[in-house]
């Protein structure tokens, strides 16, 4: 089963990404990373005229933290292409199943997440990040799992990858809480280091105010608790919004009858927080929800957190209704797709 998803990750590397342009935008300012450092955050793609990633969010500037910036400027300076991204995020997600099966020596949980549908999907085919923060989320919660202060180092980078990191907070907290003081202060001051490319970034540009005080951003969440929402997944068929309420409120329900079979809130606090929030959020999308197995990996229960990963395919209904038969919901445009088509291969 392994060797088949392989091979149909590595085949939708090839392919053009069907519903989403973030990887070429990334990209795109990975690539002008070399020229402005970090006030490439005070440019909007416009500026980078006539690039083939001016045409996306052109009047934007760019809306992700430090350490995605450094990762795609990273990837840009080897191989600038939408191909190339793809095939490093994949490799990713083949070690985060690893990083899983190191976390619970269980190959059930490591398969659930290599066979995840939103991973196929979303990471192999569309070139979403989610495989990236999932790594350093996974190497935190191992490493904090041997007891090692330079866990918090990678947590502060998964926060600064994507914000939703931040809900294991409390569970690291609690953990290093429990060791020793000397080692709390240890693992906190290592959390701090960790911020280091948000302290350079926020020095050489107006960094911060583009995330506390954010400019326009469309108000669209498909996967929302709000059924009959106007407006909110106008793209989005019913039934699948329909879909994704009930797979949110199965996997809330499993998660309350866990807490109160165990009487311990603590390590189900971060799956649980995490579903409620990008659910309410105007702004959640698919993609979004293949961080959910990620923090399940703080259930301690070998059995709860099994049913909690297995239940977190629910999620993929999109990808796998995709993959079966067919889109489903908005997909990008012709022109969309051609300009996609041109930076496969290179920017």
């Amino acid at each position: 089963m392994v060797l088949l998803i392989a091979v149909l990750r590595i085949y939708y590397c090839f392919t053009v990404p069907l519903y989403t342009t973030d990887v070429l935008r990334n990209l795109g300012y990975g690539n002008e990373f070399r020229y402005y450092g970090f006030s490439v955050y005070e440019q909007v793609p416009y500026d980078f005229s006539p690039e083939i990633y001016q045409f996306f969010w052109p009047t934007r500037e760019y809306s992700y933290p430090a350490v995605t910036l450094l990762f795609y400027a990273g990837l840009a300076r080897i191989w600038a292409s939408i191909v190339f991204a793809k095939l490093i995020l994949t490799l990713l997600d083949f070690i985060n199943a690893w990083l899983i099966h190191k976390i619970t020596s269980d190959r059930w949980c490591a398969l659930l997440y290599l066979c995840h549908p939103i991973g196929i999907w979303f990471v192999s085919h569309e070139g979403q990040f989610e495989a990236l923060v999932n790594f350093q989320m996974l190497l935190a919660i191992l490493l904090l799992q041997r007891e090692k202060p330079c866990s918090f180092l990678l947590l502060s980078l998964a926060v600064q990858s994507k914000f939703f990191p931040i809900l294991l907070a409390p569970y690291f907290l609690a953990k290093a809480a429990g060791h020793s003081f000397r080692f709390l202060l240890k693992s906190i001051g290592w959390g701090m280091v960790g911020l280091l490319p948000s302290v350079i970034a926020a020095g050489r540009s107006h960094y911060l105010s583009h995330f506390l005080f954010p400019g326009y951003v469309p108000i669209n969440n498909p996967i929302s608790w709000a059924l009959f929402h106007p407006g909110l997944h106008a793209f989005t068929p019913f039934w699948l919004v329909l879909c994704h309420w009930i797979a949110g409120i199965v996997f809330l329900l499993a998660i309350l009858s866990f807490i109160r079979w165990e009487q311990r809130f603590l390590p189900y606090l971060a799956p649980l927080v995490f579903v409620v929030f990008v659910k309410a959020s105007p702004i959640g999308q698919f993609w979004y929800m293949l961080l959910t197995p990620v923090f399940c990996m703080t259930v301690e229960n070998p059995r709860h957190r099994r049913i909690l990963v297995g239940l977190t395919i629910l999620f993929g209904v999109r990808s796998l209704f995709t993959m079966l038969i067919g889109p489903v919901g908005y997909r990008n445009t012709e022109e969309i797709m051609y300009i996609l088509k041109l930076g496969m291969f290179g920017i």
